[in-house]
């Protein structure tokens, strides 16, 4: 065999082994390619919410819930406190801030402008704290403390309208920062405290048990059977739910979705308890992309209300 049939005989071959490969691996793309959007049904982006619970009564500036203080420690009464925003320092020369920790929340008392908690940011000196929120400037002779807190857990007054943190200026939103419709539901943990103090001066906190649910003007849907879904829909008697009827995202990058739960007060609905009482409430929200969420996470078919997703 001549050297010239050889070679083109090589040639030959290695020309279909090429075109072999070729055929394989675009065969092999396509049936991939195939097979990945085919199962793909799901929406690219995150789901994110938040909630904002606070008091407004309708006069003062609006102010945040707080949380249940279960104890107090390092206190400082009637001493000389100077507040400077600019630095976001609080100081006094009669403050020993050795039992202070940063992140631990300290309550102010006694001021004409800061009074409040705050969180603590640095302590730069044994004189002076560093917080995270706007104070006002001011010296004044006051009260400074930290305190710890039931994490989660606000604190209602149920006692007296007008007083701070009262049950008919409770509000409550949820804010949606998603950039995918999202569906969100909410569970509320209610709890009716007695607190006294006996003869020798000890508080004694008792959980109280009530049935049903504190009356809070929620925002339910009127009429259930409305085709308008832009409400929230009561299944607390089902599986302790309140769920927003309507799939949202946020309005854009900068801005979020408000949706109010609870932003009115009927007063019709609710009555004063005696000196002592307080209710302690807590909630958690949930939230889940509404492709393939309810039924995926939540492991819910078809909406409480009826309906498909």
């Amino acid at each position: 065999m001549g050297i010239e049939v050889m070679r083109k005989k090589v040639f030959l071959s290695m020309l279909i082994l090429v075109v072999t490969i070729s055929l394989f691996v675009i065969s092999s793309l396509a049936y991939f390619t195939d097979l990945f959007l085919g199962n793909f049904n799901g929406e690219m982006g995150f789901v994110d919410v938040d909630v904002i619970a606070y008091f407004d009564d309708g006069v003062n500036d609006p102010y945040l819930a707080q949380e249940v203080v279960t104890g107090t420690f390092n206190k400082s009464t009637g001493i000389s406190l100077t507040f400077t925003n600019s630095t976001g320092t609080i100081y006094s020369a009669s403050m020993d801030t050795s039992g202070f920790t940063v992140g631990d929340t300290v309550r102010v008392t006694g001021t004409a402008n800061n009074n409040g908690r705050y969180t603590i940011d640095s302590i730069p000196n044994s004189t002076s704290i560093v917080v995270s929120e706007t104070l006002t400037d001011e010296t004044v002779t006051a009260n400074i403390e930290g305190i710890y807190t039931k994490t989660g857990v606000y604190y209602v007054d149920i006692v007296s309208d007008g007083n701070t943190y009262y049950f008919g200026d409770f509000r409550m939103y949820i804010n949606v920062y998603s950039n995918v419709d999202t569906y969100i539901r909410v569970i509320i943990y209610e709890q009716l405290t007695l607190t006294y103090t006996d003869y020798q001066g000890q508080v004694t906190e008792l959980s109280i048990l009530f049935d049903g649910y504190m009356p809070f003007d929620y925002n339910f849907d009127p009429n259930p059977l409305d085709t308008e879904n832009e409400y929230w829909d009561d299944n607390r008697e089902s599986d302790y739910y309140i769920y927003y009827k309507t799939a949202v995202q946020r309005q854009d990058e900068f801005t979020p979705t408000e949706i109010p739960l609870i932003s009115t007060f009927d007063p019709e609905n609710f009555s004063t308890y005696t000196a002592g009482y307080s209710l302690q409430i807590a909630f958690s929200v949930e939230a889940v992309q509404s492709v393939g969420g309810p039924e995926n996470v939540w492991n819910l078919t078809n909406p409480p209300w009826g309906g498909d997703w």
